[in-house]
């Protein structure tokens, strides 16, 4: 089975967990950023929207290719993107919306293949099947 969807708007980054100390109940607690929040359950509204009727549950390859908006003042004859976000941090914040829906853990995935263009802001998802465990 192969399922492909394209998430639309500016692919964001997973940011550090940030750790915070009450002085006055003396705890120490942890919380993520609401940007990054608001981004994980975009990708999941979409993932819910293109969901199989069953959770994956056996290996998986994926292709994730991440289209981010070219700066104006950036010379065209740059065709790379190699600035920051970075592949893994955007891809930690991806697969964390799709595990659950789409498959039952990112653990299934033995094979992705991660690019990041210039472009119409968008990530363009390619998820195939590859039989039992």
């Amino acid at each position: 089975m192969k399922i492909s969807f394209t998430v639309y708007g500016n692919p964001k980054a997973k940011k550090s967990v940030k750790v915070f100390y009450n002085k006055h109940t003396k705890r120490v607690g942890t919380y993520t950023d609401k940007d990054t929040r608001d981004y994980l359950n975009y990708i999941k509204m979409n993932a819910v929207q293109n969901k199989p009727d069953a959770l994956l549950d056996e290996p998986l390859d994926m292709e994730i290719k991440y289209y981010l908006q070219r700066p104006k003042s950036l010379p065209k004859k740059v065709i790379y993107h190699t600035k920051k976000p970075d592949l893994d941090n955007l891809t930690k914040n991806l697969l964390d919306g799709l595990s659950g829906i789409i498959f039952r853990d990112d653990a299934l995935i033995k094979k992705l293949v991660i690019e990041k263009h210039y472009g119409e802001p968008r990530t363009e998802i390619t998820i195939e099947t590859l039989g039992e465990l």
